[in-house]
């Protein structure tokens, strides 16, 4: 990997002009090592100034426990609405594998867990690509620090994902000392997402099988006709782009149920806690996220067969019209 890293920092140190913003949604987690009912969870807006302050160490780090967040925004026309400098900036200050920034030019899906750059294995650094953003984020386990830069995709007809994710991260905040954190925020907003899909996918299927009558549900229900030629073949038109489009949002639901599987499976083989020098709030975030990840497992399993018995229904739609 460390000839993928020579090719990482220079990316790094040629990042070209961006947009100039100065506008940076942040969250701050904190909260005493032993004593996660006194979390304290704060969100803001920073300007460029304020956002250099913010990812400067913070000097109670050792003392307890904190997580920092970046939001940033990234548009396929203009790119990461970031200067340079700041984007360099963040990246250093938060320690983050120059690596993840190769991961992101190159837009490689799912969830990795990259092994240190030197021999100091108390720094770890993480990546997920979710199609609807980015998160990267490094964990410090000698201070017991997250820091992370949340990238957001903007696209036309892209539902907004950060409101549900910055819930998910509020929810689970208690577990903000472990390094799986973002993880499990960010799985646990994205069951949500596929499932509120997968529901529309399936009413959107039922509607075109109720119209064509190919449908075991439909066999005996007589079909309306009409003596507008032209209106049933815009009819039949709407019915076959709905059935591709409902096709091309399953695909993108397999990749979702890839990434929760490679993340599920990070928690289930999580064992970080008997590297934390006795920390126990550690120890029970540990099986706390296990037991998320057997919750889970079975789940997304199950969501793979409903995704390819939605998938079958349209390809037979497509067939008929």
């Amino acid at each position: 990997m460390d000839i993928l890293r020579a090719e990482a920092e220079s990316i790094l140190d040629d990042l070209p002009p961006q947009t100039n913003a100065d506008r940076y949604e942040v969250i701050h987690i904190k909260s005493p090592r032993a004593d996660h009912a006194q979390t304290i969870f704060e969100d803001k807006v920073l300007n460029n100034v304020e956002l250099r302050a913010f990812i400067e160490p913070s000097p109670s780090a050792s003392d307890g426990i904190s997580t920092k967040l970046v939001r940033v925004y990234y548009r396929s026309d203009v790119g990461i609405e970031s200067t340079a400098p700041m984007l360099r900036g963040i990246w250093h200050s938060f320690r983050l594998d120059p690596y993840l920034i190769y991961m992101f030019h190159r837009n490689v899906p799912g969830y990795f867990q990259l092994s240190s750059s030197s021999s100091n294995d108390t720094l770890l650094n993480f990546y997920i690509n979710s199609q609807a953003y980015w998160m990267l984020w490094s964990y410090e386990s000698a201070t017991v620090s997250t820091n992370a830069v949340l990238i957001s995709r903007i696209s036309p007809g892209r539902p907004a994902s950060y409101p549900s994710l910055h819930a998910h991260i509020k929810r689970y905040s208690s577990l903000a000392g472990h390094p799986l954190f973002l993880a499990v925020a960010t799985a646990i907003e994205r069951t949500t997402y596929i499932d509120k899909f997968m529901r529309e996918q399936h009413r959107r299927m039922g509607l075109t099988e109720q119209f064509t009558g190919f449908s075991h549900f439909y066999l005996d229900t007589p079909q309306h006709h009409t003596e507008n030629a032209e209106e049933t073949l815009a009819r039949l038109s709407n019915q076959s782009r709905s059935a591709s489009s409902v096709l091309v949002g399953l695909a993108d639901m397999m990749q979702h149920l890839q990434l929760l599987t490679s993340v599920v499976d990070a928690f289930l083989s999580s064992s970080f806690s008997g590297n934390m020098q006795g920390i126990d709030s550690i120890r029970r975030q540990d099986a706390a996220i296990k037991s998320v990840g057997s919750i889970l497992r079975p789940q997304v399993k199950e969501r793979f067969g409903y995704v390819n018995f939605v998938k079958y229904r349209a390809q037979n739609q497509l067939t008929v019209v």
